[in-house]
């Protein structure tokens, strides 16, 4: 068959699809001609726009799938944003500009053995927690911790003070060795938890009257979240302060370091 009687067969066909009223009937036939015509390699603005417009009318999802796939070539390809290895427990992390990232850990409920100056201590009960780490350069800028009661943390979870001892009251670790520590991969600072329950512990800040008898008591048994005193704040309010913290802390640092060249220069 020549070129000029297929076109014209070709255009005797079509106009029997205006009669054709089942939508099911005339979105298979709109695939099959779309898969017969090598869209991807036409410019033709015409024959485009006439496919989209068609293509609008119709609900068949394997037709806009088949369209999707077609024009897959004339779509800018977006680099899209891949995290790092993430510790295990991760619940929240953010990156920013400058490449100050926060982390977030969660550690379940959980009976571990612990240190009361030189005394051990078995199998004592911990509540849930939350370890809330900012790495700048490859070093642990800052490190909170605060207890959860709720099983799945969520931005609306409440927060409770850490019980123990080791933690100020503004929920900053009192951990200075860990400063020194150097963190080359984010999946590094999934250890650091057990670092620092293996740490000996004291009545320094401790919010009780005795440190010593709770943990004798608390052997071998679950932690009681009635004992748990209230932060008044979520986890979202919670995050965001400890980004608006880490932002003042990147001020802080660059002054500095403008400062010190400054002095170097003089």
């Amino acid at each position: 068959m020549s070129e000029k009687s297929l076109v014209v067969f070709l255009q005797h066909l079509l106009l029997r699809v205006r009669e054709i009223k089942n939508d099911e009937v005339f979105a298979e036939l709109f695939l099959i001609l779309l898969s017969k015509v090598k869209l991807a390699s036409t410019r033709n603005v015409q024959l485009l726009r006439g496919v989209l417009s068609a293509l609008s009318c119709i609900q068949d999802a394997e037709v806009k799938e088949f369209f999707r796939e077609v024009i897959a070539e004339f779509i800018p390809k977006v680099k899209t944003v891949c995290t790092p290895i993430l510790p295990k427990g991760t619940v929240l992390y953010q990156e920013e500009s400058d490449g100050t990232k926060i982390v977030v850990l969660e550690r379940e409920r959980a009976r571990r053995d612990v240190i009361f100056h030189n005394t051990p201590y078995r199998q004592v009960g911990h509540p849930k927690l939350l370890f809330a780490f900012l790495v700048r350069q490859k070093k642990i800028q800052d490190c909170q911790i605060v207890a959860v009661k709720d099983v799945m943390v969520k931005p609306t979870t409440k927060l409770f003070r850490y019980p123990f001892s080791n933690v100020y009251p503004d929920n900053r670790a009192c951990w200075p060795e860990i400063r020194s520590i150097k963190i080359n991969h984010l999946f590094e600072l999934q250890n650091l938890p057990d670092l620092f329950f293996n740490s000996p512990a004291n009545n320094d800040l401790f919010q009780g009257e005795n440190l010593r008898d709770w943990f004798y008591k608390l052997q071998n048994k679950d932690f009681d979240d009635k004992e748990l005193t209230p932060l008044k704040v979520n986890v979202q309010d919670f995050f965001e302060m400890f980004k608006s913290a880490a932002e003042a802390s990147g001020s802080d640092n660059l002054n500095e370091n403008s400062e010190e060249s400054t002095r170097r220069a003089v």
